[in-house]
């Protein structure tokens, strides 16, 4: 996803997944309202302003993702297992 003001906006989820995805040159890669239980985990997250932010209450497990710039912004009340940046990774795109 590139070149949007948020390239993922939730309002309200009982869940949402991210997987092996690159998300770049966009305002916001996540725009997450109230999220119990949000996966983010083997994406790549490049020239966003935003990586993760505009949050109600988000709990993430966020696991090897490369982050250019902070995972998470100031407005996420943010529970997450762990969202230490992990390398840039060429294990993108569709699955087979």
């Amino acid at each position: 996803m590139a070149d949007s003001h948020c390239a993922f906006h939730v309002g309200d989820a009982a869940g949402m997944t991210l997987i092996h995805s690159y998300v770049h040159h966009n305002a916001y890669a996540i725009m997450a309202g109230s999220e119990p239980a949000a996966v983010f985990s083997h994406n790549n997250f490049q020239d966003n302003s935003v990586n993760i932010g505009a949050c109600g209450t988000i709990v993430a497990d966020v696991q090897e993702n490369y982050f250019a710039g902070a995972p998470f912004d100031d407005s996420c009340a943010l529970t997450a297992a762990s969202s230490a940046s992990a390398p840039y990774t060429a294990d993108v795109g569709p699955r087979p």
